[in-house]
């Protein structure tokens, strides 16, 4: 009888744990389809972002620079010439892998499409990360399912209200976005321990220009802290450092060498010529202060950038690397080259730091210190750091609605001077909209009246700002008088383009170049 009495206690126990068991798997399973609801839903929200800033044509230069290089590949030209850049377009970051992402155009060639692949790589950027911290949390085994359940409920609440998420898909298009899904996987990869996929999707990194090499580099360091796959780590680390010293020497870093010149020559002793790598680390190494100096001034940026992703992760084995790798490059150069408008260019780095910060605060909960201690320390830290990220992300929202709102006025005229235009025609346009008139052969960007354009084809459209332009402030006087002064050779105003001063000009076959002051035509010479 007492061993019918403990068979039955034992299957009553038994079945209490299977019923538990089952509820636990409903509802990690629940929260999952729910985490696929709210990625499902940040993707819309993105989309909707992305489709305003398209329909107020507040799409810059760098989202012209693709737009074009995406245009003349689809019509064949397998080397496009940005005229944006006056150089080829491999030769300013050597972002071989667009070649392949451009033959998506073949499917739709429309420029928002651009757009919609950024979005969506910015959602499943998101998606690793929180399935990589998940994963992350289930091998810390000294953390019970409420206190995983707390740290991924604080991740995914970070990543959702993350304002350079939104930030790198409001301003243009840039590779650095789509870089960042396959770093994130990379390391995940490495950490998984899966050699081969780590080598594929390396070559991938390293085929998209010095942002790629730079990322390799940070995995690679991170891979090395944490003491996972130390060969292979290390190579990476010494493939993606290579590959961007390599690429500088080429000239093939920022506008054919132009941007590294600007903005690292402050390191350097060199007045004169280009500057390389090697000038720099002597400057460096000769003058440690000044690159210090430059790093402390930009803390409150890198604080910033941070926030959102649990700030923690910043000295984290997997974020120390990446901030390295991706962030030290951007921090040093001069002046404000990384900033928060710029978000995009630290948007690599951000997962891994995500990725730290959950895998710190999981080491606080199982430290020696008291438990109220640590469940009191973890709540001040969650509090803290998401009021603050409302705080950037309201702060994002209320400067994005205003300019977007104030660029979305005009759109109605330069949608008009658009639809006027044909592909063969020649284009001139104010920077804040140069994005959408991109698809053409030539196109370049309204900077001082003093500059001169050069002329290409026989019909011309100029988009210049209006005193009604958001942001034109004197240019808009200089714009009209331009307009004035090419009416006097034949140019015709645009109907309907208000409050944009728009005009066509057919230069005759003689015509070179324009000094925009003035309006000169300068001519070819003759034998």
């Amino acid at each position: 009888m007492s061993g019918t009495a403990a068979l039955g206690a034992g299957q009553a126990t038994a079945g209490v744990e299977t019923s538990g068991a089952r509820r636990t798997a409903a509802s990690f399973h629940g929260e999952q389809r729910a985490v696929v609801v709210l990625l499902a839903l940040q993707f819309g929200g993105l989309l909707y972002l992305s489709a305003a800033v398209y329909r107020a044509f507040s799409l810059q230069e760098d989202f012209g620079i693709y737009y074009q290089a995406w245009w003349l590949l689809d019509h064949g030209r397998l080397d496009p010439f940005s005229s944006l850049l006056g150089i080829p377009f491999v030769a300013s970051n050597a972002e071989l892998t667009f070649w392949p992402l451009a033959a998506l155009g073949r499917l739709w060639g429309g420029a928002f499409l651009l757009l919609a692949l950024q979005d969506l790589a910015l959602v499943a950027t998101n998606a690793v990360t929180i399935a990589w911290v998940g994963e992350a949390l289930r091998r810390e085994e000294r953390l019970n399912s409420s206190q995983q359940r707390v740290l991924r409920l604080a991740t995914l609440s970070g990543i959702l209200l993350d304002p350079w998420c939104y930030q790198s898909a409001r301003y243009d298009f840039h590779l650095e976005v789509l870089i960042a899904l396959v770093a994130v996987l990379t390391g995940q990869a490495l950490w998984r321990g899966r050699s081969r996929l780590v080598i594929l999707l390396t070559a991938l990194l390293l085929l998209s220009g010095s942002s790629g090499a730079l990322a390799v580099f940070g995995i690679g360091l991170g891979g090395l802290l944490t003491r996972k796959q130390r060969k292979l780590s290390g190579w990476l680390a010494l493939e993606g450092v290579t590959a961007a010293l390599v690429l500088s020497h080429l000239g093939l870093v920022g506008a054919h060498g132009a941007l590294f010149d600007n903005q690292y020559r402050y390191l350097t002793s060199v007045h004169h010529g280009p500057v390389g790598w090697a000038a720099v680390l002597a400057g460096i190494l000769h003058h440690p202060v000044v690159p210090l100096r430059e790093l402390a001034s930009k803390a409150p940026l890198v604080l910033e950038l941070a926030i959102p992703a649990g700030l923690l992760g910043i000295v984290s084995p997997w974020g120390f690397g990446m901030v390295v790798g991706v962030l030290l490059p951007g921090l040093l150069a001069s002046g404000s080259f990384l900033n928060p408008f710029a978000a995009f260019q630290a948007w690599p780095a951000l997962p891994f730091v995500t990725l730290g910060s959950a895998v710190l605060f999981a080491r606080l909960l199982q430290s020696g210190l008291p438990v109220r201690i640590r469940a009191v320390l973890l709540r001040l830290s969650l509090g803290v750091l998401g009021s603050a990220t409302g705080v950037l992300l309201l702060s994002w929202a209320s400067t994005t609605a205003v300019v977007v709102g104030a660029q979305a006025r005009a759109a109605t005229g330069a949608a008009a001077v658009l639809r006027t235009t044909t592909p063969g025609d020649e284009v001139a346009a104010w920077a804040s909209a140069v994005g959408r008139f991109a698809g053409r052969e030539w196109v370049y960007t309204f900077g001082t009246p003093s500059a001169t354009l050069p002329i290409h084809s026989r019909t011309v459209v100029f988009l210049l700002p209006g005193p009604g332009v958001y942001g034109a402030g004197t240019a808009a006087t200089a714009s009209g008088r331009i307009a004035r002064e090419a009416e006097r050779l034949g140019a015709r105003r645009i109907p309907g383009a208000s409050p944009w001063i728009t005009f066509v000009w057919h230069p005759g076959p003689d015509v070179t170049a324009v000094r925009l002051a003035g309006f000169r035509p300068i001519r070819a010479a003759r034998a």
